[in-house]
């Protein structure tokens, strides 16, 4: 083969990589509900969002010790005018050189005193990882660059920055295997879930920890609801982010953090009168459903749902 061709073939790749990098780095101020979507050379995946709109007000990106290029997504959820949780996913863009190395944080000291829940495989440097861990974490410090770029994001909102939550239910998860990886951090302050504002406590003496949990059987409920949460919300994130079959409807009916439902199941469909659609229309709707299919963004269930419900109204 002539050296032309490979210089061309290498230039489609090239191309083909750099398209690809790109797909989905958002811009900071895009919102997203229920379902966050990540496409690139290392892979197309869908991750669930907790009830509200979490709006991107941080990326960044760098190298892995290996070379290969990981992005960092940051969002903010507010409710009304209340910051009400924070949300940080990190993953790699590319296909790694190598296997990912464990960091066995769930085999840390710290992280096995003060956590409700930890569940968890995987010590430092091993091939895989799979550590899910959920607890009281204290507020961030104010000087810290990712809660800077935060606090400016919502100081140009106007949203008054000086009353911020200073301690946060904490749900850790992370996924290494074979060539990928995945951070997963949903941070949600028990203010939200009608519990008054807290002073600063240190790990030991917080009443959320749990040496000191069984005196506060209001507060302990709450944890055994987070606990169970997290649990079932790992198994989205996971089929999501490994078998990218994630539908939007499974989000919608997973129970809240504090038990109550997300929103209301939908209702059985009342029968209406059929109306038949145009044939031209009919083939339209069917171009695009099949669209939406190969390129991943309904599922195969959801697929022929709706492809059946077009044929039925011819």
């Amino acid at each position: 083969m002539s050296v032309r061709y490979f210089i061309c073939i290498k230039i489609f790749f090239l191309v083909l990589l750099t398209h690809n990098v790109q797909a989905k780095e958002y811009s900071v101020g895009k919102t997203f509900e229920n379902l966050f979507h990540i496409d690139f050379i290392s892979g197309k995946r869908t991750l669930p969002l907790p009830p509200g709109v979490w709006t991107l007000f941080h990326t960044k990106t760098w190298d892995s010790s290996q070379g290969t290029g990981i992005i960092k997504y940051d969002l903010v959820r507010l409710t009304g005018d209340k910051f009400s949780g924070q949300i940080s996913i990190s993953t790699p863009m590319e296909v790694a050189h190598d296997s990912w190395k464990a960091t066995g944080i769930c085999e840390k000291a710290k992280w096995r005193k003060y956590s409700n829940l930890l569940d968890a495989h995987g010590e430092v440097a091993d091939n895989s990882e799979e550590c899910l861990a959920l607890g009281w974490m204290r507020g961030w410090k104010r000087r810290h660059s990712v809660t800077k770029k935060k606090l400016d994001y919502l100081s140009s909102l106007d949203i008054d920055t000086s009353d911020l939550p200073v301690g946060w239910m904490r749900m850790v998860f992370n996924f290494g295997e074979s060539d990928n990886m995945l951070r997963y951090r949903v941070y949600l302050p028990p203010e939200h879930y009608n519990f008054e504002r807290e002073e600063k406590y240190s790990y030991s003496d917080s009443p959320w920890v749990p040496n000191n949990i069984d005196a506060y059987p209001k507060k302990k409920k709450l944890v055994e609801g987070a606990v169970s949460w997290a649990k079932s919300w790992k198994k989205l994130v996971k089929k999501g982010f490994v078998d990218n079959q994630l539908s939007l409807q499974e989000v919608l009916n997973h129970p809240k953090i504090d038990g109550s439902m997300a929103i209301a199941v939908p209702a059985k469909k009342v029968s209406s009168p059929k109306v038949t659609a145009p044939a031209g229309d009919m083939v339209s709707k069917l171009k695009k459903l099949k669209k939406l299919y190969d390129a991943e963004l309904i599922s195969e269930e959801e697929y022929k749902e709706k492809k059946k419900a077009i044929l039925e109204a011819m």
